[in-house]
C-alpha cells in the first residue's frame, strides 16, 4: 500500500482540510537508528545522544481539564527529509493486544483472517504544528518542540512504558512522568470537571416550539424559549442537537464574521432561534432528537419539514 508522503516541515493550520485517514500500519514504520549519533555540549554537561527520527525528550502527565488529562510531549524530528504519514498519524499507543489478536486467529483458523493489531491510543483532538527536522549536529542546540493531547480515558499513567508515533515516526519505550498539575485518577477528576461545565444554571428550564428541516435539508431550525438561562457560550459546546439513536451531536452554525447562527444574549428573549448543522443531511424529518440548550436539555422532540 502507498502512503502519502509529507515534507518535513511546519505544518500550519491549512492543512486542516486535508484527508486525516491513515491506515494503522502507516503509523508503525519505525524510524531509522543509525548508527550515527550527536552530542550536546561537552564538559561537564549530561551527554544527550540523538538518533535519526524521533527522538522524544520527555512525555509529561499533567492537570485534569474538562477536555481530558493534558499530557505535553517535547521531542524533535532528526535527519528525516519526508514524514511518511500525514500529521493527525500522531498517537500515544498504550497497549499493543498481541495475545487477543492470537484468540482470535486460533478462533478463525479455518478462515482466511488477515492479522489485525488491536491498540488503545491517545489521540490528537485537532491539527498542530508539526516540527521541522534538523540535522544530527544541530539536534543539540535546536529547542525541543511540544505537542498536546487530552487523555479522556487515562490510558496513560506515569512510569507504565508507551510508544509515541509522531507523522508516522515511531519510538518505543518511552516512559511517561508526572508534569504540573498531576493528580491520580485524573480523568475521573477531568470528567467530573467536563459534568461541571456542562450543567445548566441552577432552575433553568428549555421548552422546544418546533425544529424544522431548511436548505434542502442541510440546515436545522430550532425555536425554543429559555428560562434562567442568561447567554450561550461563544463557543456553542454545550449548545447542540443530540441523535439519541446514535449519540451524534450536530452543532450550531458558524458564519464567517457573524459567528454562530444563534443570539448569545436570552436573557431579554421571549422566543428564540439556532440554526443547527445537519452534517450530509443526517438528521431526517419524522425522527426525534434531543435539543440542549447551555446544559438544559429537552428529549423527544419530533423533526418537521420545512
Amino acid at each position: 500500500m502507498n502512503y502519502s508522503k509529507w515534507p518535513s516541515i511546519l505544518i500550519a493550520g491549512s492543512l486542516a482540510l486535508l484527508p486525516v485517514t491513515v491506515p494503522a500500519q502507516s503509523v508503525h514504520q519505525h524510524a531509522s537508528h543509525a548508527d550515527e549519533h550527536a552530542t550536546n555540549k561537552s564538559g561537564s554537561e549530561t551527554e544527550t545522544m540523538f538518533h535519526r527520527g524521533l527522538n522524544v525528550e520527555r512525555l509529561l502527565i499533567k492537570q485534569p481539564t474538562a477536555k481530558g488529562v493534558e499530557i505535553e510531549l517535547s521531542y524533535r524530528i532528526v535527519e528525516v527529509e519526508e514524514l511518511p504519514a500525514h500529521p493527525m498519524a500522531t498517537f500515544i499507543i498504550t497497549e499493543e493486544r498481541e495475545a487477543e489478536n492470537e484468540k482470535h486467529l486460533e478462533q478463525n483458523e479455518n478462515s482466511e483472517t488477515e492479522k489485525k493489531e488491536i491498540t488503545e491510543f491517545v489521540k490528537l483532538d485537532r491539527l498542530q504544528m508539526i516540527a521541522m527536522s534538523v540535522s544530527l549536529e544541530k539536534a543539540a542546540e535546536t529547542p525541543s518542540s511540544k505537542l498536546t493531547f487530552w487523555d479522556k480515558k487515562g490510558l496513560v499513567t506515569p512510569g507504565k512504558p508507551v510508544v509515541v508515533a509522531v507523522a508516522g515516526l515511531e519510538q518505543h519505550d518511552i516512559v511517561p512522568k508526572k508534569g504540573a498539575g498531576y493528580i491520580p485518577g485524573g480523568a475521573l477528576e477531568a470528567e467530573r470537571l467536563k459534568a461541571e461545565l456542562e450543567k445548566p444554571p441552577t432552575g433553568a428550564s428549555l421548552e422546544v416550539i418546533d425544529a424544522k428541516l431548511s436548505g434542502n435539508g442541510g440546515l436545522l431550525n430550532v425555536q425554543f424559549r429559555s428560562k434562567g438561562i442568561k447567554s450561550m457560550d461563544t463557543a456553542g459546546k454545550n449548545t447542540y442537537v443530540l441523535d439519541p439513536t446514535t449519540g451524534n451531536r450536530y452543532s450550531i452554525l458558524r458564519v464567517p464574521r457573524l459567528g454562530l447562527m444563534a443570539p448569545k444574549d436570552l436573557n431579554q428573549l421571549g422566543s428564540s432561534f439556532m440554526v443547527i448543522h445537519n452534517r450530509n443531511n443526517e438528521i431526517k424529518a419524522g425522527q426525534e432528537v434531543s435539543v440542549v440548550v447551555a446544559g438544559a436539555r429537552q428529549d423527544n422532540i419530533m423533526i418537521l419539514e420545512n
